[in-house]
């Protein structure tokens, strides 16, 4: 016969439920799951229809370079840059660079694969006026956290 109430059953259940979900995540630092989190939110805004073969992760500290060259403006904030691929190849790879609104959102701008431009090394007003033009085009993205 069982004695508990019906919402200290409840209470019990909620809890089991709780265990499971997290345990599910246990083995994972609060970054991983962070950056995985974010992948998939990623995945879903641009309708990209895979799971990634590859995730790299770069933290950026603050004023870093848009660019990797002279001339590039500087992203005031730390961020971190998410490399992940559908086949490992530069053609099935994304590359966003994000930071954290610390309200459940982030802040993302998708990076270029590579830089076949010849100005890159020698046009400084151009490498700015892109890189510029790459931090302006910034969109927000809600993550979810199930």
């Amino acid at each position: 016969m069982n004695n508990s109430s019906p919402s200290s059953q409840a209470d019990v259940n909620k809890s089991q439920t709780v265990q499971t979900s997290s345990s599910s995540l246990s083995g994972y630092s609060t970054e991983q799951i962070e950056y995985a989190r974010v992948t998939e939110a990623i995945l879903k805004y641009y309708n990209y229809n895979y799971q990634p073969v590859s995730i790299s992760v770069t933290k950026n500290g603050e004023n870093h370079q848009v660019f990797p060259f002279s001339g590039s403006v500087v992203v005031p904030q730390d961020t971190v840059t998410l490399t992940f691929s559908s086949d490992n190849t530069m053609s099935g790879t994304t590359i966003v660079t994000y930071g954290s609104n610390h309200n459940g959102s982030i802040n993302f701008y998708k990076d270029p694969n590579h830089y076949q431009d010849e100005r890159y090394l020698k046009d400084l007003d151009w490498v700015k006026q892109e890189s510029r033009k790459l931090l302006n085009s910034t969109k927000t993205l809600e993550i979810p956290t199930s």
